[in-house]
């Protein structure tokens, strides 16, 4: 075994600190990932931002919204669903921005590098712990990890600060269970780890999978009995069920219980038998790991049907599973000598199974943020690769740096060009058409895109107007082609054709879209809409009544019915409609001035009716 593989003794341990201040290669680290992504200073809101951010009324009140943020879902101060993630200290952190900084999106890109660059610092910390003050594996490690291209979509897209924060907090918490092992059993570094470690639950889910690492971390960096190194994990389990106590104490559902069966988020939903199944997640295995060695093409989306579902006679999945075949008899191997490369295969694995779809379903087929934590093994893998070549072939330190610089030069120029396509939503969607042309979602991103840009034309007459909104419907088709069942596609293609003024197009494109889901509230509302238009007013009630059958609670949806029953002189329902409507918008002047007047109607009194405005 050589120097580099030994794991840490106590008595080495006891000279090693965190000396943060005498120690310029964190500065390095630190700095790198400042000069990478100061450029995102300036970035607007793209993708999911907002819905973080100044969607989420939560956040908006800054720090006083910071109890309903914990007694809620993520989503829930968005748009009510109280049944998704459970990530408050993410929120809890933009709310604070929000009180101090007024919450603008270059305020939230600054943070976003900030705990990136936090982050990579605190991985160096930690494996100068875990392999002592003279390796070089930390430095060379931590540089590839700030270099490479893989996190773009982590640091560039605000709503990713969840696992920055997880991150960070994984890595704090496995640093101090080694100085609690190696610095003398002191309770106090155990309990700061715990608190660390529910923190990283708290910030995203995946966090729990750092209780893996903990047995690992002990077994290759201490001298610490299998008994001895059980016991302490054991505590471990306390945060976790602290976290599931305040996530279920706050949401409805315990789990997820939205879309993430829907195909259109997640391609493996649609596999059809155990085969196509194994083989197509063992092939995103694959294809993962392909990203990490070679980071080219990158995109923000990976949707159906970009990552098609293949079968067992795939070469993608062949090969996929001979490498990690080979790896699982490496980290076997190394696991009872306790090499470093076996460490760094372990702490990959387990903090990519989470969000690997194997366990449970998740609401993506694949995705970069996905590789964030996981990463980290794959850079101390290779930093440790290039500093075993170096001794095995007696590389010079000049020709060693030399590698490691080149490897860190190509990643980085990669990184800086991939990291300027998340400035502006219009950048973003346009390089989706390229990264990920057989994306449904990313045709249907790029279309809507067009359509708000036409809607925000004033001038009617203005032709960018008509060509925006012409161009759009070329977008959406291109999506329904991809996927015909995509109900959101279809509904804004229907939208689209309407700003066109082409109703039929748009009444076609709306019933197909109630076909596949005929709850879709926005179809159901327009073609109740275009039915007016046409006067056929009972067909247009029919309509929503049929929303109002799957939403009872929609508001547009019991006020326009309720407009047109009174119309129509059906009062006594139209007064029902109203007064729910009321319920739920008790503030609502036109619905509180219609009630008065079908009320009046109701007693005969001649009072004239307008419809809500």
């Amino acid at each position: 075994m050589s120097k580099k593989d030994k794991p840490a003794t106590s008595k080495q341990a006891k000279s090693i600190h965190l000396p943060i201040q005498r120690d310029w290669n964190i500065w390095i680290i630190m700095g790198l990932a400042v000069i990478l992504y100061g450029v995102t200073f300036g970035f607007d809101f793209v993708l999911d931002d907002e819905i973080m951010t100044r969607g989420n009324a939560f956040v908006n009140k800054g720090i006083a919204g910071i109890r309903d943020i914990f007694t809620h879902g993520t989503l829930y101060g968005f748009n009510g669903m109280n049944d998704q993630s459970y990530r408050p200290l993410m929120l809890a952190n933009f709310a604070l921005e929000k009180s101090l900084f007024k919450g603008t999106a270059g305020v939230y890109h600054f943070f976003n590098v900030f705990y990136y660059a936090l982050a990579s610092g605190l991985f160096y910390v930690f494996l100068k712990k875990a392999l002592g003050p003279d390796s070089l594996i930390p430095l060379l490690a931590a540089l590839i990890f700030v270099a490479h291209p893989i996190h773009t979509e982590v640091v560039a897209n605000i709503k990713s600060r969840d696992e920055l924060l997880s991150f960070i907090f994984v890595t704090c918490s496995l640093l101090y269970v080694l100085k609690y092992a190696l610095d003398g059993n002191r309770t106090k570094d155990l309990i700061i780890s715990l608190v660390f470690y529910l923190s990283a639950a708290l910030s995203k889910e995946t966090g729990l999978a750092m209780l893996g690492l903990v047995p690992l971390t002990l077994w290759f960096f201490t001298n610490l009995k299998p008994g001895r190194i059980a016991g302490i994990s054991a505590f471990y389990l306390a945060p976790v069920a602290i976290y599931f106590l305040m996530r279920g104490s706050a949401m409805n559902n315990m789990f997820f219980a939205s879309d993430i069966n829907d195909i259109i988020n997640n391609t493996l939903s649609g596999a059809k038998t155990s085969g196509e199944w194994f083989a197509s997640r063992t092939m995103i295995l694959g294809k993962y790991l392909g990203l990490l060695i070679y980071p080219h093409p990158l995109s923000y989306d990976y949707s159906y049907n970009q990552v098609p579902l293949v079968d067992m006679n795939d070469l993608g999945f062949l090969i996929s599973s001979v490498v990690y075949l080979v790896l699982a008899g490496c980290f076997v191997w190394g696991l009872q000598y306790k090499r470093i490369y076996a460490y760094a295969i372990g702490f990959y694995a387990v903090m990519l199974v989470m969000v690997s779809n194997f366990l449970t379903p998740i609401g993506a087929t694949m995705a970069e943020r996905f590789l964030f934590s996981a990463s980290a093994g794959f850079c101390l893998a290779l930093g440790w690769g290039i500093v075993v070549l170096a001794e095995k072939f007696q590389i010079s330190k000049n020709i060693l740096y030399g590698i490691a610089g080149g490897i860190l030069l190509l990643y980085a120029v990669k990184t800086f060009s991939r990291t300027q396509v998340w400035a502006t939503q219009e950048k973003l969607f346009k390089s989706g058409l390229e990264t990920a042309p057989n994306s449904a979602r990313a045709q249907n991103h790029y279309g809507t895109y067009l359509r708000m840009l036409a809607e925000g034309i004033q001038n009617p007459n203005d032709k960018n107007k008509t060509e925006h909104f012409t161009e759009a419907t070329k977008y959406y088709q291109k999506a329904l082609e991809i996927y015909p069942e995509y109900t959101e596609a279809q509904y804004n293609l229907g939208v689209t054709y309407m700003a066109l003024n082409n109703t039929e197009d748009a009444r076609l494109a709306f019933e197909k879209t109630i076909k596949i889901d005929p709850g879709y509230e926005g179809a159901l509302n327009n073609l109740a809409i275009i039915s007016i238009n046409k006067k056929d007013y009972q067909t247009a009630i029919a309509y929503w009544d049929q929303l109002l059958a799957k939403n009872p609670n929609s508001f547009d949806g019991l006020k326009n019915c309720a407009s047109v029953l009174a119309y129509t002189n059906n009062l006594q329902k139209a007064l029902e409609y109203y007064e729910r409507a009321l319920k739920i918008n008790p503030k609502h002047q036109g619905v509180i001035d219609n009630i008065q007047k079908v009320k009046a109607r109701i007693n005969q009194t001649a009072v004239p009716f307008n419809s809500v405005q």
